[in-house]
């Protein structure tokens, strides 16, 4: 990766995001938990009151789709690779919803991103 694509700040998707609504991955599991939903771009929210967390924008059906806070650094690493940042743009990267059980409370059910090809 080049020195200025490293350091240039702005966008590397050429999406308008105006208009499209926050959705959370339990909303995406229980309209359809088979969906597999393609990553149009990605950023990291650094303005949430629950710290930096990533987003990835969905165009089919205009959503940014907040994704778990654990996720921030894959999502920089991400954002720092440019082979990545092509295959988003051309439509490569893709994830499904999964469910799986918190570790410190068993009886709650969290949502995660599984990646696909």
């Amino acid at each position: 990766m080049s020195f200025a694509s490293r350091h240039n700040k702005g966008s590397r998707f050429d999406i308008d995001i105006k208009g499209f609504n926050f959705v959370s991955l339990e909303t995406l599991y229980k309209e359809n938990k088979d969906a597999v939903y393609t990553m149009n771009g990605v950023y990291i929210n650094t303005k949430s009151e629950y710290g930096d967390h990533p987003v990835a924008i969905v165009v089919d059906g205009e959503r940014l789709v907040d994704f778990p806070s654990h996720m921030t650094s894959e999502i920089k690493e991400i954002l720092s690779n440019d082979a990545d940042i092509d295959a988003i743009n051309a439509g490569e990267a893709k994830f499904k919803v999964e469910t799986y059980k918190a570790k410190n409370h068993k009886n709650k059910t969290c949502y995660g991103v599984r990646w696909v090809d």
